[in-house]
């Protein structure tokens, strides 16, 4: 319920997070129950969800934060790099 008191997540990176690496996209305004449901479906229509949405990516650096309510729904793109994060 998005009446409820956030719970905030915090991602810190220990690492600059390349491009090819993955960021984490942040989908605003998602915390929603309506928007949950909408995400509960097959992986073809959540990739057509974040390409139709204004998604907002992470692009973190060593040392940055990123703090967002849990309910927020978010997801990390491919890392097709040699590197974990």
């Amino acid at each position: 319920d998005a009446s409820m008191p956030p719970l905030y997540t915090f991602f810190i990176a220990l690492q600059d997070v390349e491009d090819n690496m993955g960021h984490t996209v942040f989908l605003p305004r998602t915390h929603t129950p309506d928007a949950h449901k909408m995400w509960n479906v097959p992986q073809t229509y959540k990739e057509k969800m974040i390409e139709g949405s204004p998604a907002v990516q992470s692009k973190l650096e060593c040392g940055d934060v990123a703090i967002f309510d849990s309910r927020l729904l978010h997801c990390g793109r491919e890392n097709s790099s040699d590197k974990l994060r």
